[in-house]
């Protein structure tokens, strides 16, 4: 593949994102981003879903046991939780 040669069907989503976003309204904070978003196709709306902090986990513990590059280069999957 060559860079800058590839499409996704996720880019027309982006790409009609970034033209509302041209629109001239400033963006604070992230309600007035999810609404945007929302708003943005009228035949088929985008699903917006607000996440609490809670949606989010730290995964760095679990990358820390199943990468050793000290030792070697590969996984070591007899660790994993």
């Amino acid at each position: 593949m060559q860079s800058g040669h590839s499409y996704l069907p996720n880019d027309a989503d982006f790409g009609v994102i970034e033209k509302a976003k041209k629109s001239g309204k400033e963006m604070y904070i992230t309600r007035q981003w999810m609404e945007l978003v929302r708003h943005t196709c009228k035949q088929k709306p985008f699903t917006v879903v607000e996440m609490q902090s809670s949606d989010f986990v730290d995964l760095s513990l679990n990358a820390k046991q199943l990468i050793n590059r000290e030792k070697s280069n590969r996984w070591i999957y007899s660790q994993v939780v």
